[in-house]
């Protein structure tokens, strides 16, 4: 039986002698004499086989060829070797060649390149780790090895496939071998049982490109995480890996690498994996004494192999922040939220997600100052600005409010998270700045334009234009600072699954919660009265009702609304737990919403 290689070489040739009938086969290494001399015409799958022989020369070799062609139309099914440059025929087997197809080394198309090394490269690539290949062809090249030992390779390969390591792991595919021993000890059994401890040494050494050992399986594992886990990481750095990594035995050749550094990633991205390789990382950081504090943004900005890595890169952003505000630095912000430790480590996702906040708010704020420095404003632009378009304004409040939010989750330690607090104060500052100075220049613009805007719902124009005149079923959202974009951001929660058109209004001042909330009411587009009362505090009323307090607000609005009206609180309706208020709501014309 042949082996693989030689097995691929024969069907090369039996694939152009399909296609062309005769083949001359130019061998100018003697690569496949010692095969030529042994193969028949059967293994070749032609009519007639043909070899020059230097003794003879070509007028023999003519004379042979001129039997076999005869007067023949088409060519005949022959192979003729010649195990001599095609230059150094000196075109004797010219008309043969034009009749028939040459296959040489190098020649083109690949299906007719007979190089050694192209055979072993398609052969062995079906067998062993690509980082194996790359070596074994590369040895080819440097004719140390012969066509018979490469077959003695495959055979070596194709048995890791179909042997014990394919028996235990239930694959021959080496990466997959590689990826299921590292992520647990669940197969080191069998690995012992079977006495396969060599073959997986030696599948792991020729994927990675290196010499690994190891006594036992625990041993073994622990050797290929690091080899795997820093050559994922050095490989990011490249030209910036510290020098103290230099000596670390990375493999030759690039494929090899690569391997690993596909490895590292598959783990990482392995639902079954995530866990071991956090920490098999964490040891592997410790134990080769991972350095970080001298690495540049942009040599960590490509590498997720370790958690240290990724806490030095949160400082170093952080910094950069304080400094400028950059488009790239908030896409770095936004894939270091989505990708791995992010995903594994929540203080790490809680922590990118302030620092992203925070950017958020730099860069509005240097947009919306750009926009405004130098400018004269009418009130109804400002506004414009502020509520519409692809980017509104409104953007730097949504900011502030995240931050807000994600910074009091986060609860940051001072004694560790000094550069976060700076730059978080920092961001709290420049939205001071830009909202304070965006509010005095509408206040400016306003009065200029005899505090008049056209085409602008008033507040207390809300209820009689938006629900009374309205006969669809609607819900009214009665909930205090509830700001546009706070507004804007839940319309884009509800994702089409209810009509939504969102307006701006005009607040009617002053713009405290007793006035704002009573101008809501029913009855508020008629006029709204404000009353010293005995406690120094403005009673506020409508429809000649005294709104004191949530409870006064929510009687007058069930007594003024038509139609059947159910008033719920949020809270009730996240989550909608209850079947008597879930009825309620379904015959409901107006869903009154308080807080």
């Amino acid at each position: 039986m042949m082996g693989q290689v030689t097995q691929e070489l024969l069907n090369r040739i039996r694939a152009q002698v399909d296609h062309a009938g005769t083949v001359v086969w130019y061998d100018p290494g003697r690569d496949y004499a010692e095969l030529a001399a042994a193969l028949t015409v059967g293994e070749l799958g032609c009519d007639h086989l043909v070899c020059y022989s230097a003794e003879t020369g070509f007028l023999a070799l003519r004379h042979d060829l001129e039997t076999i062609w005869g007067y023949r139309e088409t060519p005949p099914r022959l192979v003729l070797y010649v195990p001599l440059a095609r230059q150094d025929a000196q075109s004797a087997l010219i008309e043969y060649e034009a009749a028939g197809v040459v296959m040489r080394p190098g020649q083109q198309p690949p299906e007719q390149d007979t190089a050694l090394e192209a055979i072993a490269q398609t052969a062995l690539s079906r067998v062993l780790p690509p980082a194996a290949v790359t070596k074994i062809v590369g040895q080819v090249q440097a004719r140390q090895l012969t066509l018979a030992e490469l077959d003695r390779v495959a055979e070596r390969g194709a048995e890791a496939q179909t042997g014990a390591l394919a028996m235990i792991f239930d694959t021959g595919n080496a990466h997959e071998i590689a990826l299921r021993f590292l992520i647990g000890d669940a197969f080191d059994g069998e690995i012992e049982k079977r006495s396969a401890l060599t073959a997986l040494r030696q599948l792991l050494s020729d994927t990675l490109g290196v010499s690994l050992a190891g006594d036992g399986p625990q041993e073994l594992r622990a050797l290929t995480a690091r080899n795997v886990l820093m050559t994922d990481y050095l490989s990011a750095l490249r030209e910036r890996a510290p020098q103290d990594y230099a000596a670390f035995p990375l493999a030759g050749e690039e494929i090899a690498r690569q391997a690993a550094v596909k490895l590292a990633t598959d783990w990482r991205n392995r639902r079954d994996g995530a866990q071991s390789y956090v920490q098999w990382s964490a040891r592997v950081a410790d134990e080769m004494s991972v350095p970080t504090n001298d690495l540049p943004l942009e040599a960590l900005r490509q590498t997720e192999t370790f958690l240290c890595s990724e806490q030095r890169m949160l400082g170093l952003v952080e910094e950069a922040l304080l400094q400028r505000v950059s488009q790239r630095l908030r896409d770095l912000i936004r894939r270091r939220i989505q990708g791995f430790w992010a995903s594994q480590q929540p203080d790490i996702k809680k922590h990118w997600e302030v620092v992203a906040s925070a950017a958020d708010i730099l860069a509005e704020a240097v947009r919306i100052e750009g926009a405004l420095k130098g400018k004269s404003w009418h009130a109804d632009a400002l506004l414009s600005n502020y509520a519409h378009g692809d980017e509104p304004w409104c953007r730097l409040d949504s900011a502030q409010r995240h931050l807000e939010r994600d910074f009091h989750q986060f609860d940051p330690d001072h004694t560790q998270h000094d550069r976060l607090l700076k730059l978080v104060a920092h961001a709290r500052q420049r939205y001071s700045q830009v909202a304070n100075s965006l509010s005095e220049q509408f206040v400016q613009a306003y009065a200029g334009d005899q505090f008049e805007i056209g085409g602008v719902l008033a507040q207390a124009d809300i209820f009689a234009e938006m629900l009374a005149s309205s006969q669809e079923r609607q819900a009214y959202v009665l909930v205090d600072a509830l700001r546009y974009e706070m507004a804007q951001e839940l319309v884009e929660l509800l994702d089409g699954r209810c009509h939504a058109d969102l307006q701006i209004a005009l607040a009617t001042p002053p713009t405290i919660t007793d006035v704002g909330m009573a101008a809501l009411m029913p009855g508020a587009e008629r006029g709204i009265t404000l009353e010293s009362s005995a406690s120094d505090k403005l009673d506020v009323i409508v429809d000649g009702v005294k709104l004191k307090s949530r409870k006064d607000r929510v009687a007058h609005f069930m007594a003024k609304a038509t139609g059947k009206t159910v008033e719920t609180t949020i809270d009730q309706l996240a989550p909608l737990t209850s079947k008597k208020l879930r009825n309620s709501l379904a015959d409901a014309n107006t869903i009154l919403v308080t807080a």
